[in-house]
């Protein structure tokens, strides 16, 4: 089955000036940038090597550095880096209780900000848009689950349109293992492929996260109606190798960042 997926109301072609709105004189994204997530490091060593971590990130000024903690301000505190200008620091968000309870820790900070999201699911950052209060990020950068799960197309596309419209620099690094099936795409219709039968190679993801179509859960919910089960909010993606890119999102990749003015 070949569904037409609507175009969407708003283009993603909009978004290409939000760069010549992200200005921080004090960072070197010329050069190469390295994520550093303290969540993901034992903590003893952590607490025993975070001077001397502290000290390369001062004495490589030629690149820039994401630090990832719980708690941005203390992590800043405990590696020496407050006023470090190559440094941002940031928060890793899963889940929308990561956004609500990570996000506003890093109010107060005072070097620019990133959110780091893999979503499992639908993302609200809440981001300061039109006018609306929120917690301002400055780099927003998306990339597949660590679990390799599916990422539903609405998901990246919905934190990209917060990141244009709150003024945030936005990256979206893939989709890892799964993309949606399809089989044509232009900026004026997206064509959808539905397999006969589910395979290990396919399945159904719906906008709320929930999965279906595989070898363990069969069931179609296109086999009625294609177009109903599009509105509704199911898609189909599809297993890819990750080593070869697929870091397209709407006909075009997405690589924006904090730089010099």
């Amino acid at each position: 089955m070949l569904l037409s997926i609507p175009p969407m109301p708003w283009t993603p072609l909009k978004g290409k000036g939000v760069r010549s709105r992200i200005v921080h004189p004090t960072i070197p994204v010329a050069g190469s940038v390295f994520v550093f997530n303290t969540r993901r490091i034992d903590p003893a060593v952590y607490a025993h090597r975070a001077a001397d971590i502290g000290a390369v990130i001062r004495d490589t000024a030629e690149a820039g550095f994401v630090i990832v903690a719980d708690e941005p301000l203390e992590a800043l505190e405990a590696l020496a880096l407050p006023g470090t200008d190559n440094v941002l620091v940031g928060v890793e968000v899963l889940t929308q209780h990561d956004a609500d309870t990570r996000i506003p820790r890093l109010v107060g900070v005072e070097v620019p900000t990133v959110a780091l999201v893999s979503p499992t699911e639908p993302i609200d950052l809440g981001l300061p848009v039109d006018g609306a209060p929120g917690t301002p990020v400055d780099w927003v950068i998306v990339s597949p689950p660590p679990d390799g799960g599916p990422m539903h197309p609405a998901w990246v596309r919905s934190l990209m349109e917060q990141s244009v419209f709150g003024e945030a620099a936005f990256r979206f690094d893939g989709w890892g293992r799964w993309v949606e099936n399809l089989v044509d795409e232009t900026p004026e219709e997206r064509v959808l492929h539905v397999p006969r039968s589910p395979g290990p190679d396919y399945m159904a993801l719906h906008i709320s996260g929930s999965t279906t179509f595989t070898p363990e859960d069969p069931h179609d919910p296109f086999a009625e109606s294609g177009e109903a089960a599009l509105r509704s909010g199911w898609t189909v993606m599809r297993r890819v190798d990750p080593r070869r890119g697929h870091r397209e999102l709407d006909g075009r990749t997405w690589d924006h960042a904090p730089y010099f003015d």
